[in-house]
């Protein structure tokens, strides 16, 4: 999991191993089960989250019918 966390934000900015390490030690690893919610509705997002297996769905309700905005996927 640490070399694929790595990896991915590689892509986005250069860190050295030092400022990679600090980052990483800051880090908590959760579980979330399967169709669970991240956030519930009027909640505020507090935390980023890296995917390490399976994946997520962004969607938002609108006259009780579920549209689905976004998949976010391992790795991403």
């Amino acid at each position: 999991m640490k070399e694929q966390l790595y990896q991915s934000i590689q892509r986005f900015v250069a860190l050295t191993a030092e400022e990679f390490e600090e980052f990483h030690n800051r880090l908590s690893i959760q579980s979330i089960k399967r169709r669970a919610h991240l956030l519930q509705e009027g909640q505020i997002c507090r935390a980023a989250y890296f995917i390490i297996e399976g994946l997520v769905r962004y969607y938002h309700v609108i006259d009780g019918e579920e549209h689905t905005g976004q998949f976010f996927f391992e790795n991403g």
